[in-house]
């Protein structure tokens, strides 16, 4: 998994109280870490460690935030993120529940086939846009740069307004394909755009604090590639891509999470 997503330092403590569906010290304060990519690890595994099942309803956001260490707006947006995968269900104004396998919504599974075809497509982009980017920083005119520093310009805007983020990126490689000067590889480089969008409209759903790095990882990218050295394109653009099959190994992870709580029989049920 990719450091800047699933490494992050925990500081386990006991807790003194009990709290509702269960919530026991197992579920421990993170510490310097508050994305909320770390929240969702760290509920999504609580629910499986502490057999909490459909229907268990968690303890209010503030006393999950002041548990947990984080604010209130990381919370928010680490319970989404598992509403989103299915996991958790959020009624305003009743509070936040393990979800029922009778309201699962099973669109947002992550079927095999599905994962198969992504490690596809990043498998495809590694052996390509590694060239690709190397081929760049040999050709690009300095209207290649313009226009790529024109989306960087879109990326960090939607970054600071919390915009989605994937056609922006997307738009980015596709210009950096175009910076080859060569007919074919702009071809396949539209291809693989067009699947990096899609990979980013999921990543943005179910890892819903990835966009906040997006404009410093594609702006270390753009260096690269403007650098004109041919060999700093390519390790970078490799960095990159094993960021994104990071994200794409979480995905899976927090989707088999929320398909051993649908498994699980509700309350009173044998």
């Amino acid at each position: 998994m990719c450091a800047s997503l699933g490494a992050y330092s925990a500081l386990l403590i006991s807790l003194s109280t009990e709290s509702d569906a269960g919530l026991t010290s197992g579920l421990a304060p993170i510490e310097r870490q508050t994305l909320a990519t770390a929240v969702i690890d760290r509920l999504a595994e609580h629910v499986t460690n502490e057999s909490l099942g459909p229907g268990d309803r968690l303890p209010p956001q503030h006393e999950l935030a002041s548990r947990l260490g984080v604010s209130r707006p990381v919370l928010r947006e680490a319970l989404q993120g598992l509403e989103s995968i299915g996991l958790l269900e959020i009624r305003h104004g009743s509070g936040v529940f393990v979800r029922d396998p009778e309201a699962y919504n099973q669109s947002t599974v992550m079927h095999d086939e599905t994962h198969t075809a992504v490690l596809h497509v990043l498998e495809a982009r590694m052996l390509v846009e590694v060239e690709m980017a190397a081929l760049a920083a040999e050709r690009m005119t300095p209207e290649d740069l313009k226009r790529i520093d024109q989306v960087l310009d879109r990326l960090k805007h939607a970054v600071q307004r919390k915009r989605s983020t994937a056609q922006i990126t997307a738009d980015f490689h596709r210009l950096v394909a175009r910076s080859c000067h060569n007919s074919i590889l702009y071809k396949v480089g539209l291809m693989l755009a067009t699947e990096s969008r899609e990979q980013g409209d999921r990543v943005e759903q179910g890892l819903p604090d990835v966009s906040a790095g997006e404009y410093e990882s594609h702006l270390r990218l753009r260096d690269a590639v403007a650098s004109g050295d041919p060999d700093r394109a390519r390790a970078e653009t490799r960095r990159h891509l094993e960021l994104a099959h990071g994200w794409e190994d979480q995905l899976v992870r927090l989707r088999q999470i929320a398909g051993s709580v649908e498994d699980r029989p509700a309350d009173g049920v044998s």
